[in-house]
């Protein structure tokens, strides 16, 4: 176990101290002293310790990857009761979100564009998009974000997503990305937002096609039924 260096510190000023006195009687303010020294490097330890723990805990990657990204990313996905108009996932940073030279001590900005595509991915398998209709696929067809506040690590972050249009062949999705703070319990502070647009593909065609009423009717419930 390492032991932090102030608490390194506190024993050996009681070494020191131990050491000075030797030659001569121990007096009641000595031991004081001493007593006093242990204390607060036993305090210090502690506390060293605890800090320690929860640092491993909150920086412990999940062993999944995705595509484009250095490192895979620990993400907890909560989705909305059905239909999928609303899905959101969880993600922790850590200090590989960083700049790479260090410059600066918040989330690079590159790295809110993996957040985003870590959910988009999320969505899709929610989705039953990947693979669920042969020869179709969701290509992403354009992305805008506007950075609003600095998120510094380690810190939970949410990211977003809302259907919010469908045309013919495309869907549009609002995104937005919440910090959290360190333990995901405190009041969300907006990080950015955005939009991206979804094109319905033939994958041997290289054509746009309508969206499949199915996949439509997962994101947006049918209008009740008040006939009668």
């Amino acid at each position: 176990m390492r032991v932090p260096l102030p608490a390194l510190g506190h024993a050996l000023t009681i070494a020191t101290s131990l050491k000075a006195v030797a030659p001569y009687r121990v007096t009641a303010s000595a031991i004081s002293i001493w007593v006093i020294e242990a204390i607060a490097f036993l305090t210090g330890a502690v506390a060293s310790l605890i800090f320690a723990q929860q640092r491993t805990m909150l920086l412990t990657q999940a062993s999944f990857r995705r595509i484009g990204l250095a490192r895979p990313l620990k993400c907890m996905d909560r989705m909305t009761d059905a239909p999928l108009k609303i899905h959101t996932v969880r993600i922790q940073t850590g200090d590989a979100d960083l700049p790479e030279d260090r410059f600066s001590d918040h989330v690079n900005n590159a790295r809110y564009f993996a957040f985003i595509n870590n959910t988009f991915q999320s969505w899709y398998r929610a989705m039953g998009i990947r693979g669920g209709i042969p020869g179709k696929a969701a290509i992403m067809a354009h992305m805008e974000y506007d950075f609003r506040s600095e998120v510094r690590p380690p810190s939970w972050v949410e990211c977003r997503i809302e259907v919010k249009r469908v045309g013919r062949s495309s869907m549009e999705h609002g995104i937005e990305i919440y910090d959290l703070g360190l333990n995901a319990d405190s009041p969300p502070c907006l990080a950015g937002q955005g939009r991206a647009v979804h094109v319905w593909l033939d994958r041997k065609t290289r054509t746009a096609q309508p969206w499949p009423a199915e996949l439509i009717s997962r994101c947006f419930a049918p209008a009740p039924d008040n006939a009668g």
